[in-house]
């Protein structure tokens, strides 16, 4: 079964029907409903979505809860990464231009600048390979570099 196979329930009045995802697993709804969703450029109905109850989103919940844990151990940086591969999955997939943006505080990005400086400076000796990079270092380099690829 292909992936779209797996994600709808076939067609409803001549448009996708989808069905629900929670925990890494595709699933109808208990309460066999579903609600209609349009493009807001033109009205048109573009999909039905499956409508959940209480179980499915006590379901949702416990396995967002869960994930968080392993989320938070990764840096921001990594989280980029996921992201951004999500975005190549679907513009290689299904043809989907995405653009991910994703800010932190401002202030949590001047933080971690001044405490990597501030650990660079206090230790005189660590090589210059080995010194700590500010996360907005990363932040900059992604974005030009989505840019350009945007670009060419």
């Amino acid at each position: 079964m292909d992936f779209f196979q797996e994600l709808t329930l076939g067609e409803k009045k001549g448009v996708p029907f989808y069905r629900l995802y929670i925990n890494g697993e595709w699933m109808e709804s208990a309460k066999n409903e579903s609600f209609e969703v349009f493009n807001p450029a033109d009205g048109g109905l573009v999909a039905h979505v499956a409508k959940s109850g209480v179980n499915e989103a006590a379901k949702a919940v416990e396995a967002a809860f869960l994930a968080r844990s392993a989320m938070e151990d990764l840096s921001p940086f990594e989280r980029s990464e996921i992201l951004l591969k999500a975005a190549d999955l679907l513009k290689e997939k299904f043809g989907v231009e995405t653009n991910v943006w994703s800010v932190t505080s401002y202030k949590n990005l001047l933080n971690d600048a001044l405490d990597v400086d501030r650990d660079n400076v206090r230790v005189p000796s660590i090589g210059k390979n080995e010194k700590k990079t500010p996360y907005i270092f990363f932040v900059v380099m992604n974005l030009n570099s989505r840019t350009h690829q945007l670009a060419g």
